[in-house]
């Protein structure tokens, strides 16, 4: 358990600093998000962090449905 200590300590940096689950995992590689979640539970973000993990999210869904209607 103690093996990832590290990693969970820079998990929860990169989280606060208001990244993704998937740009986490790009940079700690071998890591499930089940994982992430269990070890990113209650890490609170702010607004600003909020509205950018939005952007993306509705970004990646705009992708999805261009690609999607063609």
């Amino acid at each position: 358990m103690r093996v990832r200590l590290n990693e969970r300590i820079l998990a929860r940096q990169l989280r606060k600093q208001g990244l993704s689950f998937s740009e986490i995992m790009q940079k700690i590689p071998n890591l499930s998000k089940g994982t992430l979640n269990g070890w990113l539970k209650g890490i609170e973000l702010s607004e600003e962090q909020k509205q950018r993990l939005f952007a993306k999210m509705e970004k990646g869904a705009d992708k999805g449905r261009l690609k999607g209607a063609f």
